[in-house]
């Protein structure tokens, strides 16, 4: 038997390359969520390692990786929403441009507290979620991979980190559902504005 046949091989062999990504005009995938995205897949490697199936070592550092680049893009919509309820909407490309240029969880939590936090509905007040719980959770990962290296590329720190996966599995389900309602509250808050200014506008004839 031939041994690329038998252990699978195929280094040498010619292939034809096929396209695998397409880009359509028109198609866009509008309700994609990013942040979400590296939530889900880090969440599905975690609970590989948890339960025996990936290895801490392996897939389990690419899941730091994704878990902290959620909490990065999320943190950014927060203050992206938290800034539009102050702004009506009508942000720089500059100011647009500070938060997506930066990368420090612990610089990002600060933007949080200083501009999501006093714009949160007196009927679901910042203190409803428990944010201490996050707040620990971010400026944790905030120390241990400050720039966004550690878990991405080779002799950056990371190799110094042992994780309890389980224990991180349970703090990155709550902290998601910290963040999601923190999130999706601050979103709905603009829309009930957009929708009372304009019900303002039809009756006083704007």
């Amino acid at each position: 038997m031939d041994e690329t046949a038998k252990w699978g091989y195929t280094a040498f062999e010619k292939w034809k390359y096929q396209q695998t990504i397409y880009n359509l005009e028109g198609q866009e995938k509008t309700w994609l969520s990013i942040g979400d995205s590296f939530y889900r897949a880090s969440k599905c490697i975690v609970e590989g390692v948890v339960n025996g199936a990936l290895s801490e070592d392996v897939e389990g550092r690419a899941a730091l990786f994704l878990f902290r680049h959620y909490l990065e893009v999320t943190l950014k919509e927060i203050v992206v929403a938290g800034r539009y309820l102050t702004r009506d909407g009508n942000l720089t490309e500059d100011e647009v441009k500070e938060i997506k240029t930066g990368h420090k969880l612990g610089d990002l939590w600060k933007h949080v507290l200083e501009e999501a936090r006093p714009k949160m509905p007196r009927d679901t007040p910042w203190e409803t979620y428990d944010v201490d719980f996050t707040e620990k959770c971010i400026l944790e990962f905030d120390e241990a991979d400050a720039n966004g290296f550690a878990f991405r590329y080779r002799n950056q720190g990371g190799e110094r980190a042992h994780i309890d996966f389980e224990q991180f599995l349970v703090s990155m389900e709550h902290v998601s559902q910290v963040l999601e309602g923190i999130l999706t509250v601050l979103i709905e808050t603009r829309g009930q504005i957009i929708d009372y200014l304009h019900g303002l506008r039809l009756e006083v004839g704007w």
